[in-house]
């Protein structure tokens, strides 16, 4: 919307300028108390390493790697519709709550960053990134009672029973989207098993926002 807005205005913006007007909108004048990853993810597409530092700036690097290791890594991931919603806000400003007492799980979180980033840039071992997946899963639960609840506890259960090496809630927590960590000859008994949710296939998308339409004519 920001990208369409900036457009109508005849200003070319950059992917920069409009994440950052982008979360300045949702975090600034909304008050929503959520971080300005997803707006810059969806505005860069690809896979990235994002650094957000105190002084609100932000630093995006692509994480490089073969179009094979593309391919395969997105090969070994399911993503299912739980039909839980919530409102990602409530969710989050409970974590603020516990900011201080959460620091060592978040400080944890963080250190997978490196590791994940070199197996993708290396392309060997992506197995580990479902176990990473898994250990940050885990870590994430503990920041508030409001991330999972007996559902999301009992479809993960499910997946890794099934053969899933990893995954996570996308997202706030307590709802939307589980995305798994699976080699392929386990998709099958996980589909099969996750029956009650909605499997949507996906991809990678490497162009982030762009404008497919332009009429300047109807402005």
């Amino acid at each position: 919307l920001v990208h369409a807005l900036f457009s109508i205005k005849g200003i070319m913006a950059t992917k920069h300028q409009i994440s950052s007007t982008a979360a300045k909108i949702e975090i600034d004048i909304l008050g929503r108390k959520i971080g300005k990853q997803d707006h810059f993810a969806a505005a860069y597409g690809g896979l990235n390493t994002i650094t957000f530092f105190k002084d609100e700036s932000v630093i995006l690097d692509p994480v490089f790697h073969s179009k094979k290791t593309s391919a395969l890594f997105q090969s070994k991931l399911m993503l299912f519709y739980t039909f839980l919603k919530r409102d990602a806000n409530e969710v989050l400003i409970s974590q603020v709550k516990n900011i201080k007492r959460n620091i060592k799980f978040l400080d944890e979180m963080k250190n997978f960053v490196e590791p994940f980033r070199e197996i993708i840039n290396i392309g060997k071992n992506l197995n580990v990134l479902g176990e990473i997946l898994n250990s940050s899963w885990k870590l994430k639960k503990s920041l508030s009672n409001n991330i999972s609840n007996k559902d999301i506890d009992k479809y993960y259960k499910i997946a890794r029973e099934s053969g899933a090496i990893g995954g996570k809630v996308l997202g706030a927590g307590g709802g939307g989207f589980l995305l798994l960590f699976a080699n392929k000859k386990d998709q099958n008994s996980i589909r099969k098993n996750l029956a009650n949710l909605y499997y949507l296939p996906f991809k990678f998308d490497q162009g982030g926002t762009r404008i497919t339409y332009y009429d300047q004519t109807n402005f």
